[in-house]
């Protein structure tokens, strides 16, 4: 066997290592927040659940909406965290748990690792099949990077899997292979290339569980796929709906902000 191959493979579990060692620490250090923070997403799933929403498209899709507009975020607004075009470097957020990156979201301030986490946060309590999907981001025209550059999800909706993208405005991709999808749209086409890396690391992947997800997108490669109009209507309805429901929306915001306050806090007081 090849020996730079073998020092990827050692590399990357090094970094596995550290991941749950860190993760362990912090998972004491806030462990006030953390039980919050799961309080709010309970929170967050009855809101939902309330919305008649009809499908996992649904869902991801206004989760996508309300976290732009700093309704899950204590200061009512949210900061999106996005690529520094002049440094290419990805802006970081003031305030971090990696064991618990959905908090930012709260905070007010994140990135696709943020977005994407929340998201998982949200789907698992809410039973739904939905994972992170590690991956770079490119134009379709473009250069593929090598190295994962991005965090999006996976959904299910009429047994095909996607992946949407509630960081860049619920963007949905549909698998052309089992490692690349397509964006579902009419325009300048954005791709996203499955980077199992970064599921080994922060997820607890293995082998086999990246052969079950490779197998999974490629059954999807030829089923039916929702047309872009289609989609489009339905971000659109979703859009209509929550302004007609506007004081609902709020109500949830401020009777959550208690326990919004107690998260942010109890981060708060152990950086000090």
């Amino acid at each position: 066997m090849d020996n730079d191959f073998l020092e990827v493979i050692s590399s990357i579990y090094k970094l596995r290592d550290d991941y749950v060692l860190l993760k362990s620490i912090e998972d004491i250090k806030y462990e006030e927040a953390i039980k919050k923070y799961r309080k709010y997403i309970r929170m967050v799933c009855d809101f939902l659940d309330n919305l008649n929403l009809k499908n996992d498209i649904d869902y991801s899709i206004v989760l996508s909406l309300l976290i732009d507009n700093g309704i899950f975020s204590v200061k009512r607004k949210f900061k999106k965290l996005s690529i520094n075009e002049e440094t290419g470097e990805t802006e970081l957020p003031e305030i971090e748990i990696f064991s618990h990156l959905g908090t930012n979201i709260v905070l007010g301030e994140g990135n696709c690792r943020h977005y994407s986490t929340f998201h998982d946060d949200v789907m698992k309590r809410l039973e739904k099949d939905s994972k992170k999907f590690f991956c770079t981001a490119y134009r379709e025209a473009g250069y593929e990077p090598q190295k994962s550059n991005h965090i999006a999800n996976t959904i299910k909706h009429d047994g095909k899997l996607y992946i949407i993208d509630t960081f860049n405005d619920a963007y949905l991709y549909s698998f052309i292979d089992n490692i690349k999808a397509r964006q579902v749209c009419n325009e300048d086409v954005t791709m996203l290339s499955y980077k199992p890396q970064g599921e080994i690391i922060c997820g607890g992947g293995d082998i086999d569980s990246i052969l079950r997800q490779l197998s999974e997108n490629e059954k999807s490669v030829n089923m039916p796929c929702i047309s872009f109009e289609e989609y489009y209507s339905q971000y659109s309805d979703l859009v209509d709906m929550l302004i007609l429901q506007k004081e609902k929306v709020i109500r949830f915001y401020d009777s959550t902000m208690d326990t919004k306050k107690e998260i942010e806090k109890g981060i708060i007081l152990e950086l000090k």
